[in-house]
């Protein structure tokens, strides 16, 4: 799994918020290859995994790269899983880096 925010409008993303490492991005492409070690880095199940990456990519059907915006998944104190469409910061936002990937 990527760490980091790889611009590819090609292929569907799903940050994952963690508490030991951050929000990690998982590519579409990424998915079939993902070991029970990065699940377990994750916090969650391969099915979550799924389900979230499929309410991602339908939450995000009505946007488009213009608009800024990325799928999120993160944890409810309850343990469920749920999706959110969030905002890109200015210091993240990957229409806003230049060259090299440096705003």
């Amino acid at each position: 799994m990527r760490t980091e925010n790889i611009k590819d409008d090609n292929v569907p993303t799903l940050d994952v918020a963690t508490a030991d490492h951050g929000d990690v991005t998982v590519h579409a492409d990424q998915l079939p290859t993902v070991t029970e070690d990065e699940l377990k880095m994750l916090g969650m199940s391969r099915d979550e995994l799924h389900q979230c990456f499929a309410e991602g990519a339908k939450l995000m059907a009505d946007h488009i790269a213009s608009d800024r915006v990325r799928p999120v998944a993160s944890q409810t104190l309850d343990g469920k899983w749920e999706v959110s469409i969030v905002h890109y910061s200015e210091w993240s936002d990957p229409l806003m880096q230049g060259p090299g990937g440096t705003v």
